[in-house]
This record gives structure tokens, C-alpha cells and sequence, in this order.
């Protein structure tokens, strides 16, 4: 892959826009290409670890729900995931945990929290916790509290992120119990907020979480759309600042069928602005990236026939050869 054009992608003046305006413009006309791309991307690892979860939502694009399994990535298996990655060299911007419902695996397991803390804490490396925050009216909320508590403490760099939304009975009131009791602990002062994430159009909850006064918790709103409008791609267009235009780059598509197919399988990183893929672990031992535009997954094997896990550089590989074997069957059409 060119020096240029990872330099273009990892340097962090230049803004996501601009990246995403040379991810449209410019085409990969060979599998190869789109393996070396994905090479040098950064990656945010994600393990979903389960399809469980208490809500059973239409819009759910994991298709969780309480008539789900109760199946698990193992904690052995995240932390050797965890610790793969340091050995690997892989340029990992931050691990999560995801569902479902990943309290569950917590719930169904004690000490999971723990272990994927402290394998986090000995890897100098961020974590990410998403949840619907309807356990805290359960019977597990005061053990749960005290899991968080454990890991705001080992973990510099650990963000809850609480889902909000409409569809979700009473998660603002969830939401709100959840930040109150975690802002009685002193000794998480300072660390990574917590994050409310809903849609854009409900601007009466951003306000209301906004409006909160708390003494240890950071709180911040995310009320956006993850989605990249189809539109927004094509309107970057005209932006110049990116490799010239005679180098052979990044993102699978011609005039006909613009790059935005592929454009958030591989695509510049909101948090630490360079170029990544996210990497989702499942419990069926699966792993997938997603193309946000539609939600097509591209879905390889974690494992060999062996039973051990693939290296990141192997799982990236497959997916490279399914993204381009998709763009060729869009091609046909």
C-alpha cells in the first residue's frame, strides 16, 4: 500500500470529511488492494457477547432478544482475543463489549466484568460498554453498580455508553438511576464519561440528560444517527485535500456504483480520526464487519479447522475477500 496514502489516512489534521470525500473518489480494483488496506487499518474490536437480551426491539439489527439463547463468548476467549492483539502488534483503538445485552454475561457468569478488566488494564488498552440500562430496576442492580464501579477503577480509559430511545420503555428514567448511583463514588472522578446515545430527533432527552448536575460523573450525549446518509458521501465529492488523483486507492466503486457500498466497512475512525474497521466477535464463533448503508454483513470464521483462532491479520484478510466479492456481484448487476 502506499506510504502516502496511509499517511493521509493516519494523520489527524486532516478532517473525517475530507477522508471520506478520498474513500468516494477514489476506486480498488483488485482483491489484493483491498487486503493491503485492511492490513494497516486500525481496528475497534467488538465482542458481542450474546444475542440475549431483555428487550426484543423491531429495529434491533443483531435481532436480540429474550427468546435469544443465553450463549456466550467465553472470558477466556476475550482476554485471549484481548492479549492476541499486543502480541500480534495489531492497532487496536478500543475494545467493547456489546449484545444483546452484555450485563448478561456478567449476570450468567460472575467475575466476566473482572477478567476482561483486568486484561484490559494489563494491556494499557480502552474499553467500551454498551447497555440498555433496564437491569439497574432489577435484582442484580446494587452487584451490577459494584462491577462498574470495579472497572471505572482498573481501566483509565473505560466508557459506559447507555442506550436512550423511544422504543425503550422508561431508559431515560433507567439512564438517570444509573448515572445517580455511580456519581456517589468518589474515586470514579475524572475517568471517561458516560455516554447517552439516542436518536437525533428526540432533543427533549439530550436536553434532559444536558441539564444534569452531578459531582463524579462526566456525562455526555450522542444523539445522532450511526448511518452515513447515502447522500452525504457524494456531496464530500468536490473536497480536494487527499491523495492526487492518479493513485490507485481505497474504497471499492466507479461512477456507476460509488465507493459508499463499502464506505463504513472501511472507513476513518471518530474517535482517534484514522483509518479503521470494526471487528465483531460473536458467540457462534463468527466474526463480522458492517456496511452501516444497509447492514450487509461481511462475515468470516473466528476459528480454523484446527479450533484456534485466527490472527487479526487472517480475519482481516477474509473480510477484505468478502467485501470485494460483494462489489464484483454488485458490478454484475
Amino acid at each position: 500500500m502506499n506510504k502516502e496514502i496511509k499517511k493521509f489516512f493516519n494523520a489527524n489534521h486532516i478532517s473525517l470529511d475530507n477522508k471520506l470525500a478520498a474513500l468516494y473518489k477514489n476506486q480498488c480494483p483488485s482483491e489484493a488492494q483491498v487486503c493491503d488496506l485492511l492490513e494497516y487499518a486500525h481496528v475497534h474490536v467488538f465482542f458481542d457477547t450474546t444475542y440475549a437480551c431483555d428487550l426484543s426491539c423491531n429495529h434491533c439489527i443483531y435481532s436480540a432478544g429474550s427468546n435469544t439463547p443465553l450463549d456466550f463468548i467465553p472470558v477466556q476467549d476475550v482476554s485471549f482475543l484481548v492479549n492476541q492483539a499486543r502480541t500480534e502488534h495489531e492497532h487496536v483503538c478500543a475494545f467493547a463489549l456489546f449484545g444483546g445485552e452484555p450485563t448478561l454475561a456478567e449476570i450468567h457468569n460472575n467475575g466476566y466484568f473482572k477478567t476482561v478488566a483486568d486484561t484490559i488494564r494489563n494491556n494499557n488498552s480502552s474499553l467500551r460498554m454498551s447497555t440498555n440500562g433496564n437491569w439497574i430496576n432489577g435484582e442484580h442492580a446494587d452487584y451490577l453498580i459494584q462491577q462498574l464501579v470495579y472497572i471505572y477503577k482498573t481501566v483509565p480509559r473505560f466508557q459506559l455508553q447507555i442506550s436512550v430511545d423511544r422504543f425503550h420503555k422508561n431508559s431515560v428514567q433507567s439512564a438517570t438511576n444509573i448515572i445517580q448511583q455511580l456519581d456517589n463514588y468518589q474515586e470514579i472522578r475524572g475517568k471517561y464519561p458516560i455516554v447517552i446515545r439516542g436518536f437525533k430527533f428526540d432533543k427533549e432527552m439530550a436536553e434532559h440528560f444536558n441539564s444534569m448536575e452531578t459531582k463524579n460523573i462526566d456525562v455526555r450525549t450522542y444523539f445522532n444517527f450511526k448511518l452515513i446518509p447515502s447522500g452525504r458521501a457524494s456531496s464530500l465529492a468536490n473536497l480536494t485535500e487527499g491523495p492526487s488523483n492518479n493513485l490507485q486507492t481505497m474504497v471499492l466503486g466507479n461512477d456507476e456504483i460509488p465507493g459508499n457500498i463499502a464506505l463504513t466497512a472501511i472507513a476513518p475512525c471518530g474517535l482517534c480520526n484514522r483509518f479503521q474497521i470494526e471487528l465483531h466477535f460473536t458467540p457462534d464463533y463468527k466474526v463480522f464487519a458492517h456496511d452501516a448503508l444497509d447492514y450487509h454483513k461481511y462475515i468470516t470464521d473466528a476459528k480454523k479447522p484446527d479450533g484456534t483462532y485466527k490472527t487479526y491479520r487472517q480475519i482481516k484478510r477474509d473480510i477484505a475477500k468478502s467485501i470485494f466479492a460483494r462489489y464484483q456481484q454488485q458490478i454484475k448487476k
